[in-house]
């Protein structure tokens, strides 16, 4: 693995880990806590969209940057692990940002727009909540698969590995 290499992939971890960190663990909580739900709905329409673009880019850098270990056979086992959590944290990371979210956000327009038809918004508070508990989920898969990636990106610059060039 190259300097450039290595150095692409640390960033792209570092961003993406750091993004999916502060959005779980402070920005959601945060908002919950704080917004009524119209205001929480137009900061998440404002700000998810940049999260997604942000946890994408850092998804493409890790696997561009792991690319060029796959040529070492001495590393290759765990560059293999690595682009693998990777790529499957970035699947399940679109599949959030492609599918979860705009079902939410169809969910909640028409969830406000029904609020005089009481069992219509029991149905659709419930559809409402699971995207939530769906979207909130992807979450901590994407955390977990990226802690995993970050476990073997260390087997890859352990001391028995060859040192970046």
């Amino acid at each position: 693995m190259t300097t450039a290499a290595l150095v692409l992939t640390i960033l792209g971890l570092a961003v993406w880990l750091g993004a999916v960190i502060f959005n779980t663990f402070i920005l959601a909580s945060t908002m919950a806590r704080h917004l009524t739900p119209s205001k929480e709905a137009e900061l998440v329409d404002a700000i998810y969209p940049r999260y997604y673009a942000l946890g994408a880019g850092g998804g493409i850098a890790m696997l561009i940057g792991g690319v060029g270990a796959l040529n070492d056979a001495t590393i290759r086992t765990p560059t293999i692990t690595y682009m693998v959590l990777t790529g499957v944290a970035l699947v399940l990371f679109l599949y959030a940002r492609l599918v979860i979210v705009p079902r939410m956000c169809n969910l909640r327009q028409r969830l406000q727009s029904s609020a005089g038809f009481q069992q219509e918004n029991v149905q659709i508070r419930e559809r409402y909540d699971h995207a939530n508990f769906m979207a909130v989920f992807l979450n901590y898969l994407v955390m977990g698969f990226l802690v995993g990636a970050a476990i073997a990106l260390g087997f890859l610059l352990s001391p028995g590995a060859p040192a970046p060039v």
